[in-house]
């Protein structure tokens, strides 16, 4: 059959037999050297995202941040204890000291203390003052005890370091005691000539500091003046 007018022969691998199979090879070529490359990019890809997980697996290997660092914070102080301080306890000063002392204008505190008896008083005469502060505060005789009181007044200025003595152990808020303070007040005043604002009554804070004041003040004046202390003698008639 003849070909119609104007159509295209059909191509013929026999027109042309020694092109034809080299093109086949050149696509065959072409696809198989497609193929690889893509197998290795995918498998790129799968490297990369594996090294990126475990990366973010270990935050300390991250990159540093070159942003502004954070300030960071001192180890909180630890906190001190308070120091407590003790007060000590009031010495007597040496009568050397309490000499300078004086030459220097200061003012030199007595506290209650026990006092021992003046080295002059006789023997015989410390035996009657033990004895009669003993009767003095043996309040459930009265009698007894206003003879101790006025044989304390006779003996006069060796009979007060040890009534001051007496003083110490009795307590101000007991009624007992307070009552046997103020024997030792008014024989006080008898061989000093002296007042005082010694109260016996009452059992306020308050009245308990008034009687602890005023046998503060009769330690402090034998403190200053008991070596000094003399009993005026009366004057001779005529």
């Amino acid at each position: 059959p003849q070909p119609r007018k104007g159509a295209k022969p059909a191509p013929s691998h026999a027109a042309h037999p020694a092109h034809a199979p080299q093109r086949h090879r050149h696509r065959a070529a072409a696809g198989a050297g497609q193929q690889p490359l893509a197998v290795y990019i995918l498998i790129g890809i799968g490297g990369i995202a594996g090294l990126v997980g475990l990366y973010s697996l270990f935050p300390e290997t991250r990159a540093p941040s070159f942003g502004q660092a954070p300030e960071e914070k001192g180890a909180p102080a630890l906190a001190m204890p308070a120091k407590k301080y003790v007060a000590a306890a009031p010495l007597a000063p040496a009568p050397e000291e309490r000499r300078a002392l004086a030459l220097e204008g200061a003012k030199v505190v007595h506290p209650p203390q026990k006092l021992e008896h003046l080295a002059d008083t006789s023997a015989d005469v410390r035996t009657r003052i033990d004895n009669a502060l003993a009767k003095l505060f043996d309040i459930s005789y009265p009698r007894a005890s206003t003879a101790a009181s006025q044989e304390l007044v006779q003996i006069g200025k060796p009979a007060i370091p040890r009534v001051l003595s007496a003083w110490v152990d009795l307590s101000m808020s007991d009624d007992k005691d307070a009552i046997r303070a103020n024997l030792l007040d008014q024989v006080l005043r008898e061989i000093s000539g002296l007042g005082s604002k010694y109260r016996p009554q009452g059992s306020t804070p308050a009245e308990v500091r008034g009687r602890e004041r005023a046998r503060d003040a009769w330690f402090q004046w034998w403190g200053d003046v008991g070596e000094r202390f003399g009993v005026a003698q009366p004057k001779s008639g005529g």
